[in-house]
């Protein structure tokens, strides 16, 4: 069985991605991912780090 995954890179932003996009980095440093923040980002953070990657 060969399961598939496909990547789309967005082009756009929009508040429904930059929603989803600190509910994920938010939820993820809250348990101790260590992905780059000591402490759970605010919105307007993960806001500023999307616009720099896209």
């Amino acid at each position: 069985m060969t399961d598939r995954v496909e990547l789309i890179w967005p082009t756009t932003l929009g508040d429904a991605l930059r929603a989803s996009t600190h509910r994920m980095v938010h939820a993820a440093t809250e348990t101790g991912g260590a992905i780059g923040y000591l402490a759970p980002p605010d919105r307007a953070e993960t806001d500023a780090w999307l616009d720099g990657v896209l």
